[in-house]
């Protein structure tokens, strides 16, 4: 099984209170707890539904699903897959995720009138591979239910400890309940290897 975290950053990988703790934000760019929260949502969705025959196959045998982090933070326009092609900002932050095990596997477009959402939407629909479930990450309302998402989309607070512990369950639970639309979108698209 194959999913996807639509990933912010400022307000869910940081925040006012982590920023108060450190000495420089340019140093210091994302809170590493909140980091391991999303290390940790990764690893439970790496665990959905796995009884059984579903999901899969690790080393070792353990059935283990795809996961894939999505950039969708303004962070995205200094970020590239290709670290060659990346600036300053892209570099620090995919090696702050890194650091703390969670790799950045893409991003959204970035649409001229600023349309989160609709950027979304559009990855999903372009998105080579047939999906299982998605969450959105964010502590941003850019008109979520506008685009039926509102279900999917968890909502971090930049004043207090962006992504939070409690958040997790919420998003495992969004992420294996996706909406019935999604399988209009699968058609025809492969499994991820």
């Amino acid at each position: 099984m194959h999913y996807l975290i639509f990933l912010d950053v400022d307000g869910v990988l940081n925040s006012m209170s982590f920023y108060h703790k450190v000495d420089s934000i340019t140093e210091h760019p994302v809170d590493p707890d909140a980091v391991k929260r999303v290390k940790q949502l990764i690893e439970l969705t790496e665990q959905l539904g796995t009884s059984g025959n579903s999901g899969e196959q690790e080393r070792g045998g353990a059935p283990r699903n795809t996961v894939n982090v999505i950039l969708t933070s303004s962070w995205r326009v200094g970020w590239n897959k290709d670290p060659k092609l990346q600036d300053t900002a892209g570099r620090m932050l995919d090696n702050a995720c890194a650091m703390y095990g969670v790799r950045i596997y893409d991003k959204t477009g970035v649409s001229q009138i600023g349309d989160r959402p609709g950027e979304v939407l559009e990855f999903l629909r372009k998105y080579p591979y047939r999906v299982d479930g998605f969450v959105i990450l964010d502590d941003a309302n850019f008109f979520w239910e506008k685009y039926r998402l509102s279900e999917w989309w968890v909502q971090t607070s930049f004043k207090e400890d962006g992504f939070q512990e409690s958040m997790i369950g919420p998003a495992l639970s969004m992420l294996a309940n996706p909406p019935w639309w999604l399988k209009l979108f699968n058609i025809g698209k492969k499994k991820h290897t």
